[in-house]
């Protein structure tokens, strides 16, 4: 089983765009694959910690950088999961 982590404006807007790459990735890779983002996990300690674990532990990242809130600027957030 694979796992693929998407970094992406945690957003109302882009649930549909997460929907979209996780039933892409099943597609294309397998069913057995699964897709995360960062507010997946609600468990107590610090964010960016969680972040970190979670790329450590992943075997393929996707990154929607575009933020459609700010006339399409890149969103810092996912920027810093990404670098």
């Amino acid at each position: 089983m694979g796992n693929c982590f998407v970094c992406m404006p945690l957003i109302n807007q882009f649930m549909e765009i997460y929907n979209e790459i996780e039933k892409e990735v099943k597609n294309i890779l397998g069913g057995q694959w699964k897709c995360a983002k960062a507010d997946d996990t609600r468990r107590p300690g610090m964010v960016t910690e969680k972040i970190v674990c979670a790329l450590l532990n992943t075997d393929l990242v996707i990154a929607v950088v575009a933020d459609p809130r700010e006339a399409n600027t890149i969103n810092p957030n996912v920027m810093y999961e990404l670098g």
